[in-house]
Order: structure tokens, then C-alpha cells, then sequence
């Protein structure tokens, strides 16, 4: 039969006339071909730097304020509610009365945390600011060098910096925001 195919049925689809050939990918670092211009693959960028204990307690200590505000602003709103109701005076004074101590606890842990949560987010700036400086050296230095490889690791590790900084410094608006609004 012209039709054939000359491997089995279960290994190669039935439309193809000949076996499939597959090449095998040269490993990292090694010649892509044996040619006068010999090309290497680049090696696989290094992984993103692992997050510091501190980067995560900032984002909990940011999460933690955030969600202290909300609580507030819920009573704070619940409390308005009630005093522009058109409940009898007794009844809405027993109601606000009730609201009380959780209005006021509220008022007083978003307050802790905003403030704690600004020391903290400054704290992480200076450092990452530190960090991210210190790996833009270390990316001239290697420049300098002229090793690729090297230069190649530099530049990532002042990326990574560069992004880890970033998320800092808006983690530290949010705080001086947070901190600010005198109205929550």
C-alpha cells in the first residue's frame, strides 16, 4: 500500500508518510552547532531571590492596619446610622451605648497599627533602599569586568532588588496614608 506508515499506529499519526526524527536540544551553556560561529545558549536566569522574614511581616503588619481602619470605619458608620435613625432617644441612646466600647477599641488598635505599621514600612524602605544601592554597585563592578555571566547575575540581582524596593515603597505610602487620614 502506498499509504502506509512505517512505524506502528500507536507511536506516529496516520497522516505522516515517514518517522519523525526529534534532535536533541544541546544542554545549557554548550554550542548550538558545530560551525566557524559557533553560538552558546545563554544560561537559565537565576530564581527571584527569596522573600525575607521582614518583607513578610511588613505585608501582614500593612494587611493587619488596613483591615483595623475597615473595623472601625464599619462602627463609626454603624454608629452615624443609628444617631440620624428615627428611633426614640432611649432607644437609640441604648444602642450607641452598646456600640461604644467596640468603637472605641476599634478606634484605638487601627491607631496602634497605623502607627506601628508607618515604623515598620520605614524601616523595610531604608533597608531595601540599602540593598537594591548596594546590588547597583555590585552591577557596575561586574560591568567593569566585562564577564557576561557575572554581569548577568549583577543585573538580576538588581532587578529583584529594584522590585523588592518598589513593593516597599508603596507598602510605605499606603502607611503614611493610612497614618494621615486623621478621618478614618
Amino acid at each position: 500500500m502506498s499509504g502506509e506508515v512505517s512505524s506502528p499506529a500507536s507511536q506516529q499519526p496516520v497522516h505522516l508518510r515517514s518517522p519523525i526524527e526529534v534532535a536533541e536540544a544541546p544542554a545549557a551553556g554548550k554550542p548550538v552547532s558545530g560551525g566557524v560561529a559557533t553560538q552558546k545558549s545563554a544560561p537559565p536566569p537565576p530564581p527571584p531571590e527569596p522573600r525575607t522574614e521582614m518583607e513578610i511581616t511588613a505585608e501582614h503588619s500593612a494587611r493587619a492596619a488596613r483591615d483595623a481602619v475597615a473595623r472601625y470605619k464599619q462602627d463609626k458608620k454603624e454608629w452615624e446610622t443609628i444617631e440620624h435613625s428615627n428611633l426614640r432617644p432611649a432607644a437609640k441612646q441604648e444602642k450607641l451605648e452598646r456600640l461604644r466600647p467596640n468603637l472605641e477599641h476599634h478606634w484605638t488598635e487601627a491607631s496602634r497599627l497605623t502607627r506601628s505599621n508607618l515604623e515598620l514600612q520605614d524601616l523595610v524602605l531604608r533597608r531595601t533602599w540599602d540593598v537594591w544601592q548596594k546590588a547597583k554597585g555590585e552591577l557596575e563592578q561586574a560591568k567593569k569586568g566585562n564577564d557576561q555571566g557575572a554581569i548577568s547575575e549583577a543585573a538580576h540581582k538588581a532587578a529583584n532588588a529594584f522590585a523588592t524596593y518598589t513593593d516597599a515603597r508603596l507598602r510605605q505610602d499606603e502607611a503614611v496614608k493610612l497614618s494621615n487620614d486623621k478621618y478614618w
